[in-house]
């Protein structure tokens, strides 16, 4: 038994570091992941009920904390790696990982069956989401300003991420220009 718990403790640990890498790495969604691994429901139950989340999933959550900050900072480390080797072969990677995630999102969210509805709500987030996506790049406000308000809608952003699983916040914040000098803050402990 105390194997077991060593074991799924070491388990949560490596989602974490996954889903924390993937809060950072454009292409990935850390919600997406959290869904997959089935962390996505105790983590929206601690957002809604605290105290009755953390009775239940406290040694889950703890576990998957610890490895998300793990995650985070080395996968900011490891963008930052990748964008001074190439950041056009690393941008067609991030494009991949987003198209990689797609078959297990989908197969999660159909797990209850899927209806015209569903269907119709699909389609309406992604064009949502395209229009946004449309928006920061070719629009007006192609680049921020890496400031406190800068940052301020880093954080935004990644608090929508996590509710909102398959948003990609990296992905607008490389549009916007914030990614590359928050990520180096992150990686260098540099408010």
């Amino acid at each position: 038994m105390e194997r077991f718990r060593r074991q799924n403790c070491i388990l949560r640990v490596l989602q974490g570091v996954l889903i924390g890498a993937g809060a950072i790495l454009p292409g990935v969604s850390g919600g997406v992941l959290a869904v997959i691994f089935g962390i996505y429901r105790p983590a929206m139950e601690l957002l809604t009920h605290p105290k009755r989340a953390l009775a239940r999933y406290w040694r889950m959550l703890l576990a998957v904390a610890v490895g998300w900050a793990i995650g985070f900072l080395g996968g900011g480390g490891a963008i930052l790696v990748l964008f001074h080797q190439s950041e056009t072969v690393a941008t067609c990677l991030f494009i991949g990982l987003i198209l990689g995630t797609f078959p297990d999102l989908w197969r999660e969210a159909g797990a209850q069956g899927r209806s015209r509805s569903s269907i119709a709500a699909m389609l309406l987030s992604f064009l949502a989401l395209f229009s946004v996506l449309a928006c920061v790049k070719f629009g007006s406000f192609s680049e921020m300003r890496a400031d406190f308000g800068g940052f301020l809608f880093c954080g935004a952003l990644w608090g929508l991420s996590f509710i909102i699983p398959g948003m990609t916040s990296s992905s607008i914040l490389m549009a916007v220009g914030l990614l590359t000098p928050m990520v180096d803050g992150i990686t260098h402990l540099d408010p």
